[in-house]
């Protein structure tokens, strides 16, 4: 399987990760069905690691309105979202582009100012 990492700006950490983990349908759309990574960052960056079984159908879902009214929700600010995977960033509604050896390099980066890390399961 893929994996993918999503990294993003939000408002307010706290609302964004308890509203985050109501999305299980949302993920499973995505033919996500395995525990999503979550990564917080004191700057209020967050990333998140998922591994579709299908990655169209993941970035399908991740470009369609119910993805972009769920990150409003979740006071995601949407100009700042960045998809990577199979180690290249692609521009598109949102970037993508990482492998996983090139997401952990993300997680690395990201683990610097680093405030919690956990495990999304739904």
């Amino acid at each position: 399987m893929p994996k993918v990492i999503v990294t993003a700006r939000v408002r307010d950490v706290t609302r964004w990760e308890q509203r985050f983990r109501t999305h299980g349908a949302l993920f499973k759309s995505q033919t996500v069905t395995t525990p999503i990574g979550i990564a917080v960052r004191e700057d209020k960056t967050v990333a998140i690691c998922a591994e579709p079984a299908d990655l169209d159908e993941f970035m399908r879902i991740l470009e369609s309105a119910a993805t972009e009214e769920a990150m409003a929700n979740d006071g995601v600010e949407r100009d700042t979202v960045e998809v990577y995977s199979h180690g290249r960033r692609i521009s598109a509604v949102v970037c993508c582009g990482i492998d996983g050896s090139a997401a952990l390099g993300v997680i690395s980066r990201m683990s610097v100012g680093l405030e919690r890390q956990s495990c999304c399961s739904y």
